[in-house]
C-alpha cells in the first residue's frame, strides 16, 4: 500500500482536539441527529475552506473531488453518510475515554 502526505495538513489536524472538547461538551445535551449534523456540516465547512484556501496559496487541493456531488472539488455531498458514522465513532471514542481516563 503506497501512502502520501501533505505537509499543509497538520495545522489543520491540530485544529482537531482544540475544537472537539469544547464541541463535544456544548452538544452533549441536543439529540444524536443534531449533534452529528452540527460535527458534519463543522467538518464539511472546514474541509471546504482549507481546500479553497490551500487552492489560493499553492496552486491546488490535495483532495480536489472530480466524481460525485462535489461541491467546486472540495467537498463532496455524497460522503456526508460516511462523515455522520465516522464522527459518531469519534464523538463515542472521546467521552469514552474523557469518563474512564482521568488525565
Amino acid at each position: 500500500l503506497t501512502g502520501k502526505s501533505y505537509i499543509w495538513m497538520i495545522p489543520i489536524y491540530m485544529c482537531i482536539p482544540l475544537v472537539a472538547q469544547p464541541l463535544f461538551t456544548r452538544c452533549q445535551h441536543l439529540s444524536l441527529l443534531v449533534r452529528l449534523s452540527i460535527y458534519t456540516f463543522i467538518l464539511l465547512f472546514v474541509e471546504f475552506t482549507s481546500g479553497f484556501i490551500l487552492e489560493l496559496l499553492t496552486g491546488s487541493c490535495p483532495w480536489l473531488y472530480t466524481t460525485g456531488w462535489h461541491v467546486m472539488g472540495y467537498i463532496r455531498l455524497d460522503y456526508i453518510p460516511a462523515w455522520m458514522l465516522f464522527l459518531y465513532v469519534v464523538e463515542y471514542l472521546y467521552l469514552y475515554l474523557s469518563k474512564h481516563l482521568s488525565i
